[in-house]
């Protein structure tokens, strides 16, 4: 029986190939880095090490399902991916390292190692997405696929896959429920197949590979033949779930309770405690380093000119919403005169309050390095959704829809919404959704790997400086 996937399915294998290969390569361009020696044959011990690497890398990729891949998958799910199980594979080499007494094996060619490996198989990812995109975009590598329903859900995933030629979908057209979406599908410029009593007939006669079948609210008497035609003829089956207006916009996640499928409304990788202690473990070391660095240097210099400008205490605290709700006195260095309004009204532009060293100590976010305590407390994170003060909290979760879950994560010193331009004076609503949706976005999607690609940007707007920094 002749694949209907081509050479699709040796993709892990060629995947698996090139990974070894670069690994390999990393040995000895690490080896050239630390010695200058381009000729190197390894010794006795580093023999023993250059196969352990190689096995402990099958070992975790394939445990991680490194090689099963997702067509419609977006560069950053692939590189978070691919970072999760990396960390995890360079742990594992060094806890070997180390378990093993391996003193012979020089500790700097490892760490060389390590970080070419991690740079090189980040290129052949990004390589091989690239290319996908390109084969695809010219007709090449595609799935021939026919869809089951004719609702506005079912529509909205017709427009994705036809509008997009790089995922490699072509729609050979559709069926409908008894005949009642023939008009629609054909004014879709679609070729309409039928009602879905024609499903197996068609799947008879045409070589389909995938088939997306819209779910209903009523129990349909077909879906059990034409899965079991289907799982007899390798087509694979994709089911769109019948959720209703109330999950519209929003992205669900499956999970299994026993054999029942329970959705969630939205992924929160945060919520895996894996991902907790590796987000706090950064956090930790990360605020550490901070504090350690411009705690003895910067902060008594801030705290003198803070002094010098202005009557009133050096930190500013105030009252902030943190994960779940809960309230914490968030920590900053004073950049305002002493007033009352400074816990209910936002800074604005050419703000009279403000004074002459916080307008620097604003422009430069240096006002915020004080919570790098609050980090230290376990009330912030370096990364995540800025902290409102409350009455901001209870004005705003009253005015913008699905404010509140912003909180499911820990607030953070800097954020997605920040680096991406929603930060300073939100003047109307619509300020504060693109806000907040921004900080829904990271609450999604988070991962280590984006958190170094805010501080980074941070760092890039406070030497670039920020026109909304008021």
């Amino acid at each position: 029986m002749t694949s209907k996937y081509g050479y699709s399915k040796y993709l892990p294998i060629i995947s698996g190939l090139i990974d070894v290969a670069v690994i390999n390569a990393s040995f000895f361009i690490a080896h050239f880095i630390r010695f200058k020696k381009w000729i190197w044959w390894p010794n006795d011990h580093e023999s023993e090490f250059w196969f352990l690497a190689n096995f402990l890398f099958l070992i975790v990729a394939f445990y991680h399902k490194a090689y099963d891949f997702v067509r419609v998958e977006s560069t950053e799910q692939v590189l978070k991916k691919f970072s999760s199980y990396f960390i995890l594979y360079a742990a594992s080499i060094y806890l070997f390292l180390f378990s093993m007494n391996l003193d012979e094996i020089a500790r700097l060619w490892v760490l060389y190692y390590v970080i070419t490996s991690f740079i090189l198989l980040v290129f052949t990812r990004w390589t091989s997405l690239k290319f996908f995109s390109w084969y695809r975009a010219r007709g090449r590598n595609y799935r021939q696929v026919v869809i089951v329903g004719s609702d506005t859900v079912t529509f909205q995933l017709l427009e994705y896959l036809m509008n997009d030629v790089t995922l490699g979908y072509r729609i050979m057209g559709c069926f409908d429920f008894d005949g009642e979406g023939k008009e629609m599908i054909e004014g879709k410029q679609l070729q309409y197949l039928g009602d879905r009593k024609k499903v197996i007939q068609y799947l008879q006669q045409e070589n389909i590979h995938e088939i997306f079948w819209k779910l209903t609210s009523e129990d349909d008497t077909y879906i059990k033949d034409v899965i079991g035609f289907c799982e007899n003829n390798l087509i694979r089956v994709r089911f769109i779930p019948y959720f209703g207006a109330a999950l519209m916009g929003r992205r669900p996640v499956i999970d299994m309770f026993n054999i029942i499928p329970v959705a969630t409304l939205r992924p929160e990788p945060l919520q895996i405690p894996f991902n907790r202690v590796v987000k706090r473990s950064f956090d930790l070391l990360f605020s550490v380093f901070v504090l350690l660095i411009l705690g003895p240097t910067l902060f008594p210099i801030l705290a003198l000119l803070i002094r010098l400008n202005s009557k009133g205490p050096i930190f500013f605290k105030q009252q902030r919403t943190g994960e779940q709700g809960n309230t914490f006195w968030c920590l900053k260095f004073r950049t305002m005169y002493v007033n009352e309004a400074a816990d209910v009204a936002q800074a604005t532009k050419n703000d009279g309050r403000i004074t002459s060293i916080g307008q620097f100590l604003r422009k430069s976010n240096l006002d915020e390095l004080p919570q790098f305590i609050n980090v230290m407390k376990g009330e912030m994170s370096v990364v995540g959704p800025r902290p409102h003060m409350l009455k901001h909290t209870e004005d705003y979760r009253q005015q913008v829809s699905k404010f509140l879950v912003r909180h499911f994560a820990r607030p953070g010193i800097t954020g997605w919404a920040q680096v991406s331009g929603f930060r300073g004076e939100t003047k109307q609503i619509s300020d504060m959704e693109k806000r907040v949706e921004a900080d829904i976005w990271y609450v999604e999607n988070w991962s280590l790997l984006l958190d170094f690609r805010i501080i980074f940007k941070t760092i890039i707007n406070m030497i670039k400086g920020e026109k909304n920094a008021y």
